[in-house]
Order: structure tokens, then sequence, then C-alpha cells
């Protein structure tokens, strides 16, 4: 048996184990009616800015990222962990600036994650429905608990994102909740539109 193969048996048994949490509001949101409307663009994916501060550069937390969110139109969404940029600087890129070249790097992590064998067996981390209302924007997707995040190791925690479209490229993320634990706070996040041909199959997600 191939160690390639032996990695992909244990992922599945591993991902099995997770117990998903708040199913029922999961599936309630589910029932509510998707309906875009050309109220944003999907040939792309939505990112949102963070600035590093200016302390050790060897910390992540002390430099630029970015937060990407794909939209599909049928209703699902694939809500990214922050990126940092992983390019080295050469005669194709120095002109660029941090976010540049880090959504040159997310690009190359969809064009990698696509082309992956074991595209197939993705997890629930991350995915989730989208669904509109007016100009209202409401995300629900899951979080896998691990060693990097505030949730128990094999759990499955729902989050929710409401923001408000303002054009088809640009949308406002005012509210994060943690449906898991309903714990709210309010942000002010700016999204913007990056267009890109390629992006996971949501087919692959029940």
């Amino acid at each position: 048996m191939s160690f390639k193969l032996v990695v992909i048996i244990l992922l599945i048994f591993l991902t099995s184990c997770y117990y998903t949490r708040n199913k029922g509001q999961y599936r309630d949101f589910e029932k509510i009616d998707f309906q875009n409307k050309g109220k944003l663009k999907l040939d792309g994916y939505f990112y949102t800015e963070y600035e590093g501060g200016k302390g050790n550069s060897i910390n992540i937390y002390d430099t630029d990222k970015i937060r990407p969110i794909i939209f599909y139109v049928d209703g699902k969404v694939r809500v990214y962990s922050r990126f940092s940029d992983k390019i080295k600087d050469d005669a194709n890129n120095l002109k660029l600036n941090s976010y540049e070249k880090i959504n040159k790097y997310f690009q190359a992590y969809l064009k990698d994650t696509y082309n992956r064998e074991n595209n197939s067996f993705a997890t629930y981390n991350g995915w989730g429905k989208w669904r509109i209302t007016g100009d209202t924007l409401k995300i629900m997707y899951y979080v896998a608990g691990s060693a990097a995040v505030p949730f128990p190791i094999f759990e499955y925690w729902l989050l929710e994102f409401d923001g408000k479209i303002l054009n088809d490229t640009t949308f406002v993320m005012n509210k994060y909740i943690n449906r898991t634990t309903g714990k709210a706070k309010d942000i002010n996040k700016i999204y913007k539109f990056e267009e890109f041909n390629i992006k996971p199959d949501s087919s692959i997600i029940d």
C-alpha cells in the first residue's frame, strides 16, 4: 500500500470522526431560497485585507494578510483562513504590492487544490451556504476544531458572517456570530472582488 493511499485513508477516517454542531440551524438556513440575481459577481473570489503590524516580522500576525471567500451559483460558499505572502521577489513580481503578491499566492494555491487527486476527499472545514435578502448578505459555514483554533478537536463549529452588499464587486461584513456559543461581535471588513477562473469544485460537498 502506497504512502499516499495510507494518508488518504487516514484523512477519511479522521474526518468521519468529527461531530458536527448546530445541524438544525444549518438545515433551516439551507431552506431559504437561494437567489443571487446579479447581486455579486461569481467568476472569481472576494477578499478582505488585514494590515500587519510593525513588530517582529517573523510573527505571522505582523505580516499583511487576506481572507478570501468564494461564492458559488449553487448557493455554496468556501471561506478560507487568512493567507499571507509566500512568494519570492523575482523579476515577475518585484513591482507588485503586498496584497497583489498575496492574491497571486492564493491563486497559485487554488490551482494546486484544483489539480490535487485527493480533492474529492474534502472535509466540511470552511464550506457552507450563502443567502441574500435585498442587499443583506448572510453566510453560514463550518470550521473544524484543531490545536490552531479555539474549538475542540474533532468538532465542526457553525459560524456566521452578516454583511451588506454595496455593489456586485464590493460588500462589507459587519457582524460575526459563533452559532455554537452564541457569542457575537461587530466587525467592519470591506471585501473586494478579484476575477479568477479556477475554484474548488463545490459538488464535492453535500
